[in-house]
């Protein structure tokens, strides 16, 4: 399947005939420039879905009010700085039961932390 425009610039893919060699990604790192939308919805669930990653930082987020977020996506603990009007926003999401992060610093541009995986024993 060939990649769809979804509006506003968001290009939806079939990820399984576009990367069939998937792996687990650890982290996502992302310029979401928004993510109020519709559009963004549909393309954060189709990333974590197919990554399943354990911890995802979104940038410009435009947002003051970031716990719907980790509500909707299924994370257990969110740390985030607001945005401030139209600019900025930044959120950091992840799953407790395979990370801890503890936080050194906040700013308006940055969030500082020390990320640790926890260690499992297999069953």
């Amino acid at each position: 399947m060939s990649p769809t425009i979804m509006g506003r610039g968001w290009v939806s893919l079939d990820a399984d005939s576009v990367l069939p060699n998937r792996r687990p990604m650890n982290f996502i790192i992302w310029n979401c420039r928004g993510s109020h939308s519709p559009e963004f919805n549909i393309n954060f669930r189709q990333l974590l879905d197919y990554h399943q990653p354990a911890l995802v930082v979104l940038l410009e987020t435009r947002r003051v009010n970031h716990l719907p977020l980790d509500q909707d996506f299924n994370f257990s603990n969110v740390a985030a700085m607001p945005a401030a009007g139209q600019a900025g926003g930044i959120v950091v999401l992840r799953h407790g039961h395979l990370l801890t992060v503890t936080h050194a610093d906040l700013t308006p541009q940055e969030i500082h932390c020390f990320v640790q995986v926890l260690h499992h024993t297999a069953e």
